[in-house]
């Protein structure tokens, strides 16, 4: 998020302000935007009247999810007059959900997802603006494919705000039929089953290292 910052100050685009997670998981993100003289906010919950008041007084054209944890409603959304859009690590429709670049890995996917959608009322089922696809190799692990990740996501976002603001985007509507959704991490996941074939011991050892 703070890489995307970044980039995004640097298209010349004025950031209004920066809507932290409640539980701090980014300390880098709040750094670099106080170091910009950029507001910081963590509401307890994104869809407080209050809050939502908030945004709409700053009047933003567009609003921006990366790596945000809850789930936008209908006001939120519609806070903006460009809408609302989410930056996903997985090739939508497909992994939607929570933890796509660990699923991927267990499921033995020779490449990943990065997808910039507009949000609505669904869990990462709105229009796809750009998609990328990165090669994921027999070496990697989650730890390198984050790092492909992180290093891919500044530019695509740029370029999905580009789009949106230069009036090219073309929204792909999600084939739902075909689409899948996966789970969040939880305790238990580190077991590993020995019955199980190499392969998928193995994968699943490099998916949560």
């Amino acid at each position: 998020a703070a890489n995307s910052l970044q980039r995004l100050l640097d298209d010349g685009h004025q950031v209004l302000a920066v809507v932290l997670r409640k539980q701090q998981s980014d300390p880098t993100l709040e750094q670099f935007a106080q170091q910009h003289s950029i507001t910081c906010n963590r509401p307890d919950s994104v869809n407080d009247v209050d809050f939502v008041q908030y945004v709409r007084a700053l009047a933003p054209e567009l609003n921006i999810s990366v790596s945000y944890d809850q789930i936008l409603r209908k006001d939120i959304r519609q806070s903006a007059p460009k809408g609302f859009i989410n930056v996903h690590a997985g090739k939508l429709p497909f992994y939607r959900g929570r933890n796509p670049i660990n699923w991927a890995i267990i499921n033995n996917e020779t490449e990943i997802g990065l997808t910039v959608h507009f949000v609505d009322k669904g869990i990462d089922t709105g229009d796809i603006i750009v998609q990328q696809t990165l090669p994921l190799v027999w070496e990697d692990d989650y730890q390198t494919a984050l790092g492909k990740v992180h290093a891919a996501l500044p530019e695509l976002v740029s370029e999905g705000v580009k789009l949106i603001e230069t009036g090219d985007a073309n929204p792909t509507p999600q084939a739902h039929l075909e689409g899948s959704y996966f789970s969040r991490r939880i305790p238990g996941d580190e077991w590993i089953e020995w019955d199980d074939s190499s392969l998928d011991i193995y994968n699943k050892i490099r998916a949560i290292t």
